[in-house]
């Protein structure tokens, strides 16, 4: 179980450098996660009937000794290699039962991001683009991205040099309305 459990940790841990990169890699590596949730999940079910069978075999041992012997004392030291045994696949249950907590939180979170990826798949895939190639159009659409604001940083130094010639020439304009209106009344037709 221990093995399971660090090969999850090591599938869940793994880090991407771009958003793309860890789409594909949960794309990839979910169902080897679920396989391993799995899997613990039917170790932790055997573990439970094992002990749920050796607990009602002890009882059966118990009472079937009862009644053969019943002036019988009880012989400690007996039970006590049962106990130890008890004890320990309770340890054993216990542990699971955390284990299984956990995993259940990790395949909760993991349900949420596949929802959340499923989401962002259909969002891409609406868009007409393929996730399977999911970087490679993400490469396409930061190039496209670069170049509308390098169109964007043209058409707004071409409005700036724009407004500096109108201003330049209201300028002019108010220049030849005073020079119009300094002229005598004869001069200006």
């Amino acid at each position: 179980m221990d093995a399971k459990v660090r090969a999850m940790i090591m599938l869940i841990e793994e880090d991407a450098d771009s958003f793309a990169r860890r789409a594909e890699m949960y794309y990839k590596k979910r169902p080897k996660l679920m396989k391993l949730v799995e899997e613990f999940y039917r170790v932790y079910r055997a573990l439970a009937e094992r002990y749920d069978h050796t607990t009602g075999q002890l009882c059966q041992a118990d009472r079937t000794m009862a009644e053969c012997e019943p002036h019988r004392p009880e012989m400690p030291h007996r039970y006590e290699h049962c106990s130890e045994k008890i004890s320990k696949l309770e340890s054993e249950l216990s542990c699971a039962q955390e284990e299984i907590r956990c995993l259940n939180s990790v395949v909760l979170i993991e349900t949420t991001k596949n929802r959340r990826y499923q989401a962002l798949m259909e969002q891409v895939e609406s868009v007409g683009l393929n996730p399977k190639c999911i970087a490679s159009s993400v490469r396409d659409l930061q190039d496209e991205n670069t170049k509308l604001r390098q169109i964007c940083k043209e058409d707004r130094d071409d409005k700036e040099a724009l407004f500096k010639k109108l201003e330049s020439m209201e300028q002019l304009l108010d220049k030849n309305v005073v020079l119009e209106s300094s002229l005598p009344t004869e001069q200006r037709s």
